[in-house]
């Protein structure tokens, strides 16, 4: 017997820039997921990657990383050079998902 397997793929697109200021993260069992593979991505054009991948990011907003998150498995995409509240933001996304929301 075969199975077929369906995944949900979300992509945040991120298009401010992040204070590094706390957050209350959700708890464990409110997450997208507690444990994922994470693969990060530096692009040249991160604004034009993410909007590639996300239909819904507007044309004149500028994005500064996004993330594919699913249940076990997130990429990241930010560009060649970066912030840790960039990369922190969208690793936030690989176990909370759309938190944006």
């Amino acid at each position: 017997m075969s199975r077929i397997v369906f995944v949900v793929l979300f992509l945040t697109g991120c298009t401010t820039i992040v204070p590094d200021t706390p957050f209350e993260p959700l708890s464990a069992e409110a997450r997208l997921s507690n444990r994922t593979t994470v693969i990060w991505e530096t692009v040249d054009d991160v604004d034009a990657t993410c909007k590639k991948l996300n239909d819904a990011i507007t044309k004149d907003s500028t994005v500064y990383g996004c993330a594919q998150p699913t249940k076990n498995y997130c990429k990241i995409y930010t560009g060649k050079t970066t912030t840790m509240p960039i990369l922190g933001h969208e690793f936030r996304h690989c176990f909370e998902g759309n938190f944006h929301k």
